[in-house]
């Protein structure tokens, strides 16, 4: 079976696996040979990054020029530039390090300044037409896919105030963001940088059976996994609507020999203790579980979302672990100095 969690990668192996949701690969695929610049939002967990690297198999395919990022662990805007350079095979050469050592000696500016002007330089950096004005360019525009945003702060910086920068570039532009931060990936100016917005459906019930057939492997002829294949319409509901929330339901069921049906009541019960304690918990618990990672109160991206203070993140993640809704452990400072922090997961299972 395949029923791991992970994003499905942009070769033919996995292109096999690949579930169309309803018509979003086609406008995708229409966007991008009309030269409109994309916005792809979803949830956690959706398929975003599936999406995009299925757009790069498909567009390489057809002999579209593609340059996939993924700028997940970038933490400003020049790292993410730099990261896009790299994949465009635009890794600053000994020269270019050599000018910008100079001009830093030689020009000396305030820090804020001297930040903004790397950051310009290694944007228009981004350029790869041929300095001696030959058309390389035939097959059109190379294909862009910038996956994993750290913040919006970030992609405003990038799309809203380098916005001109960046149209000047021949380059068709993808980007995924989540959804809940819609308005903030199109707050003006860079509402205008974006020609076409898409946003990935939930996952409805033949989506579900539909995944998990494909996931369970034909090649198997006593895969575990098909006997739940029936079993599909007690997962789909508000917690189990994404691929990612299937595919872990289908998991436990299996690891545990249990039907969904059993799988689905215990995912109830988890969300009526967590409601049980109040709204405040119930909303923690849910952007935890779809967070799929350790938080802890001072987690920027918790917070953002939820638009909390890191004082009311303490009392409710405290409440969640006394209530056995959440696992805590100590990782070490995150650099910055300071003590230890204390990270969360959610329990999103009830094992027998």
């Amino acid at each position: 079976m395949l029923l791991d969690g992970r994003p499905l990668q942009d070769n033919a192996l996995d292109a096999r696996l690949y579930l169309e949701r309803g018509r979003l690969h086609e406008r995708l695929r229409r966007a991008v040979s009309s030269r409109y610049n994309t916005l792809l939002l979803g949830k956690r967990g959706s398929g975003k990054t599936t999406e995009l690297a299925q757009l790069a198999f498909r567009l390489r395919e057809d002999d579209v020029p593609v340059a996939f990022a993924d700028v997940g662990l970038a933490e400003s805007p020049l790292a993410v530039v730099q990261l896009i350079r790299n994949e465009l095979g635009r890794t600053p050469s000994i020269s270019d390090s050599w000018r910008q050592a100079f001009r830093t000696a030689l020009e000396p500016q305030p820090p804020a300044l001297s930040v903004d002007s790397q950051l310009l330089d290694a944007v228009r950096a981004l350029n790869i037409e041929d300095p001696d004005g030959d058309d390389s360019g035939a097959a059109g525009p190379i294909c862009l896919i910038v996956d994993g945003l750290a913040s919006t702060e970030i992609a405003y910086t990038l799309f809203g105030r380098l916005r001109d920068e960046l149209w000047r570039l021949p380059y068709v532009w993808v980007i995924s963001g989540d959804v809940k931060q819609e308005s903030s990936f199109l707050a003006p100016p860079a509402d205008a940088f974006f020609d076409v917005v898409l946003r990935i459906p939930d996952l409805e019930l033949q989506d579900a059976q539909d995944l998990i057939a494909r996931r369970a492997s034909a090649d198997v002829t006593e895969s575990p996994g098909q006997r739940f294949l029936p079993d599909v319409t007690g997962l789909i509901g508000a917690w189990a609507d994404t691929p990612r929330e299937v595919l872990r339901m289908f998991r436990e069921a299996d690891l545990e020999d249990r039907t969904l049906d059993e799988v689905a009541r215990d995912q109830q019960k988890l969300e009526d203790k967590a409601r049980a304690l109040g709204p405040s918990s119930e909303m923690a618990y849910r952007e935890m579980r779809a967070m799929n990672r350790p938080v802890s109160a001072s987690d920027a991206e918790f917070l953002n979302h939820l638009g909390w203070t890191r004082p009311r993140a303490v009392k409710v993640l405290n409440e969640l672990e006394a209530a056995g809704l959440a696992r805590a452990s100590t990782a070490p400072p995150d650099g910055s100095g300071g003590r230890p922090r204390k990270l969360y997961l959610p329990v999103l299972e009830v094992f027998k």
